[in-house]
């Protein structure tokens, strides 16, 4: 993972977000986030989560959170983004987490997957990309001299 600076972004989503429907945590989300860029970085394009998970469940999956701001015309930078109360990151990775298993349900299993959850503020989309992993083992057999029982009479 290359060095980025860090963003420490400090909000609290509501406490009873998991319990909302998925487009509803959508809009909450877009809201905390643009409420967010306005306050404390204006140039705050997009929030990129990125999973990677393996061996049948989410607990040691890998979560990392990116800022893409422009802070001028030409430069788009990225940052690493830590967020700060607990709670919201639980939120957070309860979202991604869902909905990943909800569109790719058992992806978790055996060789897993990876993927990201991209908050886009220009846009106000959300869109999960998603890679499930699979290896593939063919067992072939081949027997170049040998007896079979019709021929056993030597």
């Amino acid at each position: 993972m290359p060095d980025y600076p860090k963003y420490y972004l400090d909000f609290s989503l509501p406490p009873h977000f998991d319990h909302l429907p998925r487009p509803e945590q959508g809009r909450v989300l877009l809201h905390f986030f643009l409420e967010a860029a306005k306050e404390k970085l204006p140039g705050l394009r997009r929030i990129t989560c990125e999973y990677l998970g393996e061996n049948d469940s989410w607990e040691g999956a890998t979560w990392c959170y990116y800022a893409e701001y422009q802070e001028d015309k030409l430069t788009p930078r990225t940052m690493e983004v830590e967020i700060l109360d607990p709670g919201t990151a639980e939120h957070l990775d309860s979202f991604v987490a869902t909905w990943v298993s909800d569109e790719h349900p058992g992806w978790e299993n055996n060789d897993g997957g990876y993927g990201q959850v991209e908050i886009d503020l220009t846009h106000l989309t959300i869109k999960l990309e998603h890679n499930t992993v699979h290896k593939e083992i063919t067992t072939d057999s081949y027997t170049l001299i040998g007896e079979t029982d019709d021929e056993a009479t030597c």
